[in-house]
């Protein structure tokens, strides 16, 4: 219930300006990974699954060795096989970096 939260900070936009969106991904947890470490529950509104990807690098930075859970509701489970980063990798790419994932 927001009504009973403290403090509620916006720390505005981030934007896409980069060549390859990996790099936007690894800028945007590196934001991410600040607000966990200062405010403990965060946010990331917008965009689309590409942000599901910036928000475990976050996470996996703060917690380099907790066990993270992902509940993934969408039509499509975003482990397609790409060259680079996309919308649709989310999932692939934290499977292959993290090898204590799992996937349901």
């Amino acid at each position: 219930d927001l009504n009973q939260c403290e403090t509620l900070v916006d720390y505005g936009n981030v934007y896409h300006d980069h060549e390859e969106l990996i790099d936007t991904q690894k800028e945007f947890a590196t934001l991410a990974a600040k607000s966990i470490v200062n405010h403990r529950q965060t946010f990331l509104l917008g965009g689309g699954h590409d942000i599901a990807y910036t928000q475990y690098l976050a996470t996996r930075k703060v917690y380099p060795t907790q066990s993270i859970g992902v509940i993934n509701i969408d039509a499509h489970f975003d482990t397609r096989a790409e060259q680079q980063s996309t919308s649709g990798t989310s999932f692939r790419q934290i499977l292959e970096e993290d090898e204590n994932t799992g996937y349901l």
